[in-house]
């Protein structure tokens, strides 16, 4: 019964807490990038020099967009 007041020690009774909206709060690009740094940072801590090196350069935004862009129009695959 959430929607009910909650009585307190005294006796009184504290109004219900107030309801947010239904809506889902989805993260900040900042709270999404720090996250992916982290990941990143854990995922390359078991590579070496070389599989660091070209991780780094797969995952630079600008590649990752353009990789993103070929792979749904122009590696698309005919059924």
């Amino acid at each position: 019964m959430p929607d009910q007041p909650t009585p307190s020690i005294n006796g009184q009774q504290s109004p219900a807490p107030e309801r947010s909206s239904n809506s889902i709060e989805r993260p900040s690009s900042r709270h999404r990038d720090a996250a992916f740094e982290h990941t990143m940072h854990q995922a390359e801590s078991h590579m070496n020099q070389l599989q660091r090196l070209f991780s780094r350069f797969i995952h630079a935004k600008f590649i990752a967009s353009v990789s993103d862009v070929a792979g749904g129009t122009i590696a698309r695959p005919n059924t």
